[in-house]
This record gives C-alpha cells, sequence and structure tokens, in this order.
C-alpha cells in the first residue's frame, strides 16, 4: 500500500467520526486517476454527506422532507456501493466497522479480532448498524449493562447476528467465532439478544441478566 494511503487511512482510524478525513482521502484516490477507484472516492464523498444530512436533521430516523429525497438517494447508493466495493478496503473505512479509538488497547485486539473473522467469512455487511462501541459511549447512550466491559459487540440485524444468534446462524460458526476470542483470553457475555459484552478472561466475573 502506498504510504500516504496508509497515513490517510491511519488518520481515519484516529477520527472514526469525522468527514474531514474522509474527504482528504477521497480527495487523494481521485488526484491518482485510476477510474478503477472512483467508487471508492464516491463512497467517501457520499458517507460524508451523508453525516452531514445526520446531524442537519437530527438523526438518522427524523423525516424531513427538505432533505428526504437526497437522503435517500445516498442511502440506496450507499447500499449499492457497499455490495460492489472490495470488503477488504471496506472495513477500513465504513463507520459502522469503525473501532472506537477510546478503546483500551486489549479491547481494540477484541475488535480487530471479530473484524478479522468476519472478512474471512465474508460477514461484513451490518444492515446500517454500528458494530462497535466503547464502554463510555454505551453508558452515554443509556444502556443497562456492559459498562465495566473491554467492548461493547451489537449485532442488532447484519451479518454479525450470524455468529451470535443460534435461531439465525449455523452453530459451528457460532462456535469457531466464540472459539476465536477465548484462543486469545476474551470472553462473550449476551447482555440481550442484540448485544453482547466483551472482557478480558482474567477480569471477567459473570453476572447473570435476563436478554431483553
Amino acid at each position: 500500500m502506498d504510504k500516504e494511503e496508509s497515513r490517510l487511512l491511519k488518520k481515519i482510524a484516529r477520527s472514526p467520526w469525522s468527514n474531514a478525513p474522509r474527504l482528504e482521502y477521497a480527495a487523494w484516490i481521485e488526484r491518482q486517476g485510476d477510474k478503477a477507484r472512483s467508487e471508492q472516492a464516491e463512497f467517501l464523498r457520499l458517507d460524508a454527506e451523508h453525516e452531514q444530512i445526520v446531524d442537519a436533521i437530527g438523526g438518522p430516523h427524523v423525516y424531513d422532507p427538505a432533505h428526504d429525497n437526497r437522503f435517500s438517494e445516498i442511502r440506496r447508493r450507499l447500499r449499492d456501493l457497499r455490495c460492489s466495493l472490495d470488503p477488504a478496503w471496506l472495513v477500513h473505512v465504513d463507520r459502522d466497522l469503525a473501532i472506537p479509538p477510546e478503546l483500551l488497547p486489549r479491547g481494540k485486539e477484541a475488535a480487530q479480532l471479530i473484524l478479522t473473522f468476519l472478512l474471512a467469512e465474508g460477514l461484513t455487511g451490518t444492515c446500517g448498524c454500528q458494530a462497535f462501541y466503547s464502554p463510555q459511549q454505551w453508558k452515554e447512550r443509556g444502556e443497562k449493562y456492559g459498562h465495566d466491559a473491554l467492548l461493547i459487540l451489537v449485532y442488532d440485524g447484519g451479518d454479525i447476528n450470524s455468529c451470535m444468534d443460534p435461531t439465525t446462524g449455523p452453530h459451528e460458526l457460532i462456535d469457531r467465532f466464540e472459539e476465536n476470542l477465548e484462543q486469545h483470553g476474551f470472553v462473550i457475555e449476551p447482555c440481550t439478544h442484540w448485544y453482547s459484552a466483551i472482557y478480558d478472561d482474567k477480569d471477567y466475573k459473570p453476572f447473570a441478566i435476563g436478554l431483553g
């Protein structure tokens, strides 16, 4: 990978919720003049515009007639681009798969293990659901469980659900997903039917909760 491209991707990883590094990366791709990569630049620019609209209307699920047509158009095109672009590139720039930079090193390690597994299995679709949260982000959302975890994993739809929910995913896949984390010293604690908390097995203290 080009050194400048590597620098730009690291910049996105350090500020995954910011539009500026994504637009800088899009401009760099366009300057290379490689038409085969034009969809990458398009994805980055549309992703930034999508977030600008979300900020303007007050949330991703808020209806605003002034933005509705363009918002729907962007979402459709982003969905198509996610299907056509190389997943190995997308995992570096897809906000829904971004690793929160404030995570502790072990939390980042767990998130990277999960990403590597999902990529190898071809299971990187999220259906627009952010997959990784830091405990602080989770607490600020007002969620009840997982505040003392290393990482929160959300699978409310999307491919990750097939790695966590035995009613939708093959048991063999679920076992391999859990074993992959356990081999590196992590424990997965299901908190509800749509998210789990991930702990270091040295610090884990089981806590019985009802799935909601």
